[in-house]
């Protein structure tokens, strides 16, 4: 696909307002169009989807539809089409291929909502995914509402941003673009979209960011206590491996609340460029190392750090059915015989991947950490 994208088409210095967009010009869903949509509030809520978000999405849909009897035109057509690649267009095998269940049953929770959404408004249930795929990516939200900005939302992401959008205020009706910092002619024009990890960009704009550094792993706490008591030391005690089971079930609860999507951070990185684990699940792994008894802990124990590390990889990489090795050997196949994969294929492969590379690196710095230490 074409790349899409703005630049500066001169010099700018730091501080300069480059696109000032009344709110009367960016478009927005009628009021009073939230309230329509009662019928279809349980069916949002739980695919996390904010009425005023589907409300903007039936008016883009709808306008879309007029095609160049609508007013929006112009502006329509610049957006383009939906490319029917955001996830939730994704067939089965290919959200099973993201090997993330919770974000596989928030994508799921998608679909329904908006053929609820199409019941009430008369309209086609694809055709609103492909609003959804066109505005949830783009659109802009503020105390007064949510707005797609014509040419605005045409800029690309960045975690290093040349600009910024400065929100409407009680002075001034218009979404404002500002310059960061001198930029020259040809240089792109970048904001920052949100601080998401990727799995949450994947859900709300259909990409990821390679190295993403706000990335996270989040798992459903049944899938970490299975993997931890498979990688459980035995044998032991009779009465120490039950207690231990029911610590497991005790740590991990699953989440209190009802709705797709529950689950449970394991491992991140922070903004300062390392690497958190969840405390929980190291815990947890020095006692399933352990074998029960009076011994001492794994930490004083004759090659007890390498055996709390073999035990937490083999937790941790049983939570998956594929290995990294595997991962890179299968993307590197496909980037040799161009069309061979779709692309849904090929970025739930690149996502999981991601997932998998920042696993890898936790598992290796903890290690060394550790092993320094001794």
């Amino acid at each position: 696909m074409e790349e899409r994208g703005v630049v500066a088409t001169r010099d700018l210095s730091a501080g300069e307002v480059l696109m000032d967009l009344p709110l009367t010009v960016c478009m927005a869903a009628a009021s009073g169009s939230e309230d329509i949509l009662g019928p279809a509030a349980a069916a949002l809520d739980s695919a996390g989807i904010e009425p005023v978000d589907a409300a903007l999405t039936v008016a883009f849909a709808q306008e879309t539809a007029l095609r160049e009897a609508s007013p929006w035109w112009p502006y329509l057509s610049l957006v383009g089409e939906a490319r029917r690649g955001f996830p939730c267009f994704f067939a089965q095998e290919e959200l099973a291929a993201l090997q993330s269940p919770p974000l596989v049953e928030l994508l799921e929770s998608i679909v329904p909502a908006f053929e609820a959404v199409a019941t009430i408004w008369g309209l086609e249930r694809d055709d609103l995914l492909a609003a959804w795929e066109l505005v949830h990516s783009r659109r802009f939200g503020c105390k007064d509402g949510r707005f797609m900005l014509p040419v605005g939302d045409l800029m690309n992401h960045s975690f290093e941003p040349s600009c910024a959008w400065e929100e409407p205020t009680a002075d001034r009706a218009s979404w404002r673009l500002v310059s960061l910092r001198q930029l020259a002619a040809g240089d792109p024009l970048t904001f920052c979209y949100c601080k998401d990890p990727n799995h949450l960009l994947l859900l709300n704009s259909g990409f990821i960011v390679p190295g993403n550094p706000n990335n996270r792993v989040m798992i459903r706490p049944a899938d970490l206590r299975r993997c931890m008591s498979a990688a459980a030391s035995s044998p032991c005690p009779e009465d120490f491996a039950s207690w231990r089971a029911q610590q497991f079930e005790e740590q991990l609860p699953d989440p209190g609340g009802e709705g797709p999507g529950m689950s449970m951070f394991l491992v991140g990185r922070v903004p300062s460029g390392g690497i958190q684990w969840n405390p929980l699940w190291l815990d947890l792994c020095g006692m399933a190392t352990s074998s029960g008894g009076a011994r001492p802990h794994w930490s004083k124990l004759p090659g007890g750090t390498e055996q709390f590390c073999a035990t937490l990889e083999k937790a941790t990489w049983a939570l998956f059915p594929t290995s990294l090795e595997a991962d890179l050997s299968e993307i590197a196949s496909a980037n040799k015989q161009p069309g061979a994969m779709s692309a849904n294929s090929a970025l739930a492969l690149e996502f999981r991947i991601e997932q998998k590379q920042l696993l890898a690196d936790a598992l290796g710095s903890l290690r060394q950490k550790l092993l320094s230490q001794k």
